[in-house]
């Protein structure tokens, strides 16, 4: 029990001729506490009543709880105006826990009756009040500790999330690189199959011809059949079927003028990414070498085709003049190329990413 909580005593008497009454004594746990009854009766023709304390419906000397001790007799203290007061004491030698949960009960007796009155220990109101108000300052505390927690929790799981996704690409090869399997043989011959339209602006065949073949060839060990350099001229359309059919990627390199234009020249293309989105292989990829006018992809009613293809296919913008996108462009071109794990295509790639 705390040292440092009071004790005060609660009653309740029962209707009698008596005058009955008790006082009301602050104790402290661990000190002694006298608790006191007091009788007051009329003088004429009446004997002293009897007083007596009962502790749990036992007299003091059967009762179980030790540490009690009760006067050998009433005292008188007090005569006024034919009536007479006696006081019966209790006397607790050291106020413990225990003590709470009993009822003590004090009982007179005389010629015209008795009559009972009862008491029993317990914590003060101002004292339960304080703890009540420490126990909802450390609730308050808790409450605020655990809402830092969860807003840290959620400031954390947030800069991871943001994180992995800035770097995912270079997490995805990561994992291509150094834990995935060695893809097993699939019979095709060529990695990507690269397709420009038959009127393709310098740049376009600048990046087709020198940009991709370096990044891809000479770095990464990747095999690319190109139709700007590989096609035959007298069978274009059969060579570029023939080359499809064994690649495991396309990319389709376009410019503006390609989307925005429609010319037999880019018919070829149209064919080819009709094929491709029926049939769901290979795998394929857009490369615009400069970025498309606002509201392009919506305005292209008179090619469907290319009009799904923005849709369903991902899409890559390379601009030349701004070499800090580079870094970007060649991870996610790399994550949409076939896996292959090599030592030499490792070593080649760090090569190539130091050199950005």
């Amino acid at each position: 029990m705390d040292g440092g909580k009071q004790l005060v005593m609660g009653y309740w008497v029962t209707k009698s001729d008596f005058m009955f009454s008790f006082f009301f004594l602050n104790g402290t746990p661990g000190k002694p506490l006298r608790l006191i009854c007091q009788a007051r009766y009329t003088i004429a023709g009446m004997l002293k009543p009897l007083v007596w304390w009962l502790i749990d419906r036992n007299f003091s000397t059967d009762s179980h709880i030790t540490g009690i001790t009760e006067d050998n007799d009433s005292t008188i203290v007090n005569k006024t105006g034919g009536y007479e007061t006696v006081e019966q004491g209790l006397n607790i030698i050291k106020v413990e826990q225990i003590h709470l949960s009993v009822n003590f009960t004090c009982i007179a007796l005389n010629g015209r009756g008795f009559t009972s009155g009862s008491v029993s220990l317990y914590e003060n109101n101002d004292t339960r009040k304080t703890d009540r108000e420490g126990s909802w300052k450390y609730r308050d505390q808790v409450k605020k500790t655990w809402i830092w927690e969860v807003v840290g929790t959620i400031s954390t799981l947030i800069t991871l999330f943001t994180l992995g996704y800035a770097l995912r690409f270079d997490i995805i090869l990561f994992y291509r690189h150094y834990l995935a399997q060695e893809p097993p043989p699939d019979g095709k011959r060529f990695d990507a199959c690269i397709v420009t339209a038959l009127d393709a602006t310098q740049a376009e065949l600048n990046f087709a011809l020198q940009e991709l073949p370096e990044a891809l060839e000479k770095r990464l060990c990747y095999s690319l059949w190109i139709n700007a350099r590989n096609a035959n001229s007298c069978q274009y359309m059969e060579g570029l079927r023939s080359a499809l059919s064994l690649s495991r990627r396309l990319i389709v390199v376009l410019g503006p003028h390609c989307v925005i234009k429609s010319n037999m020249s880019h018919h070829g293309i149209d064919a080819i990414l009709n094929t491709v989105l029926d049939k769901g292989n290979p795998p394929s990829l857009m490369i615009f070498v400069c970025p498309l006018p606002r509201g392009t992809a919506h305005s292209l009613i008179k090619r469907p085709i290319l009009q799904r293809a923005f849709k369903e296919l991902p899409v890559l913008c390379w601009e030349e003049e701004k070499p800090m996108l580079c870094s970007s462009f060649w991870s996610r071109l790399h994550c949409f190329l076939p896996h292959q794990r090599t030592s030499a295509q490792k070593q080649d790639w760090q090569q190539f990413g130091d050199e950005e």
